[in-house]
């Protein structure tokens, strides 16, 4: 016998669906019961997705709920006390790939609930290359401070009047090809010892910014409950390691000239004219240092071989500080030299060889006297560096040589 339901309980059952329908949607547009994507790229910390949950989801259930495809490698950092989870591309998104973030909670009720939900985006490339990235680009400031950034080497160098007083490795720079540091010649606009960038939620120690739209120099970002970024590349900004960040920030000032480039050569500190005798030098792409001699019109260079040299002639401390860098070519008209004789005893002739051994001159009457030799052949005593006894006694001492034309003119 076919049962009839009574007209009371069929609109209780229609009424109790509705009343759920209508709660439900009103969970659904509540924020308490809600989920929210966000999607950034900023110069400070580049490519980043804010995904915003209830306050009663827990960081372990919000972690399980994320996901994102294609699988991409990143970092994901939970905010608890803005209950947010945060994720972080460690290469970047690719310009080429279409992303789709997807909210799944492991939970019944949400699956089928406001939990659940779907966001897909594409990113665009950024190109903010400029001409000066597509030649040499040798700087030339000899005159007050100047900041120059080589993003092909990864060295920030510091200028002092035309002589690098400072480098520092570049920590991380922008993706090629999504978000590059943008090269060309700028300014220290302003200083900020915390830069909070509002769009990434985020901290930039010891800022420097260098161009209006939001480009910096700064430390390693890190957000409000202190976990610092883990991924290497911005979208421009120029990172600094820790204790680089400071040091850079206290000797910049507002208004110092900043360079950026990818040039093939080393920058250059200054032209081979400003070059005087008794300079510590080397060329931009080398790492040999030379001590050069002018006298009138002749040139020469000696290969110094250690820093203790510092410590042997104080107007060449810092050693590091003292050694101007000059164009790649400019000493190839300076006559090398291997010669050296004491202060204290000028007429005793030393070569030092590529190991940094000493060689007692010797000559055909088998003395060490050889200045009057070295003249009667016709010989430049120009040569011939004058050292104290404490560099001297530095080189071990090898076999003695015997002073013949052709060793003497050999260089």
């Amino acid at each position: 016998m076919n049962k009839i339901v009574k007209p009371t309980l069929f609109l209780a059952l229609v009424g109790g669906i509705t009343a759920g329908g209508l709660l439900f949607s009103i969970i659904a547009k509540t924020p308490r019961y809600t989920v929210s994507i966000d999607r950034t790229e900023t110069p400070e910390i580049g490519d980043q997705i804010t995904v915003k949950y209830p306050s009663w989801i827990s960081e372990a259930v919000a972690i399980k709920s994320f996901k994102i495809v294609p699988e991409t490698k990143g970092e994901v950092i939970w905010l608890a006390d803005h209950h947010e989870l945060i994720f972080l591309p460690e290469l970047g998104f690719d310009p080429n790939i279409n992303y789709e973030v997807k909210i799944v909670s492991p939970s019944l009720f949400a699956a089928i609930g406001p939990l659940n939900k779907t966001y897909t985006f594409k990113v665009i490339a950024v190109n903010n290359s400029t001409e000066i990235s597509r030649e040499v680009y040798i700087p030339q400031i000899t005159s007050g401070k100047y900041i120059d950034i080589n993003l092909k080497s990864m060295v920030i160098a510091l200028f002092q009047d035309g002589q690098i007083v400072k480098t520092f490795p570049v920590a991380g720079k922008g993706r090629p090809g999504r978000g590059d540091t943008p090269e060309g010649k700028y300014k220290v606009l302003r200083k900020e010892p915390k830069h909070f960038s509002s769009l990434s939620q985020a901290w930039m120690p010891w800022s420097l910014n260098f161009r209006s739209d939001g480009y910096y120099l700064h430390g390693w970002p890190y957000f409000k409950n202190g976990k610092k970024v883990s991924v290497a590349y911005s979208l421009g900004c120029i990172r600094l390691f820790d204790g680089d960040d400071k040091e850079l920030y206290d000797w910049a000032e507002v208004g110092t000239p900043v360079i950026i480039h990818s040039s093939t050569l080393a920058a250059i500190a200054a032209p081979e004219a400003s070059l005087d005798d008794g300079d510590l030098v080397r060329e931009g792409s080398r790492h040999e240092v030379y001590l050069i001699k002018k006298t009138g019109n002749k040139k020469f260079k000696r290969h110094i071989l250690t820093s203790n040299i510092e410590q042997w002639y104080p107007h060449l401390s810092p050693f590091a500080g003292k050694v101007k860098v000059i164009n790649d070519g400019s000493l190839n008209e300076y006559l090398t030299s291997r010669w050296i004789k004491s202060d204290e005893d000028p007429k005793t002739i030393y070569e030092i060889d590529s190991a940094g051994i000493k060689h007692l001159v010797l000559c055909n009457n088998g003395s060490g006297d050889c200045l009057e030799t070295w003249n009667l052949y016709g010989w430049d005593v120009q040569e011939i560096y004058i050292v104290n006894n404490k560099e001297l006694n530095f080189y071990p001492q090898g076999e003695s040589i015997q002073l013949k034309l052709s060793s003497a003119l050999s260089n």
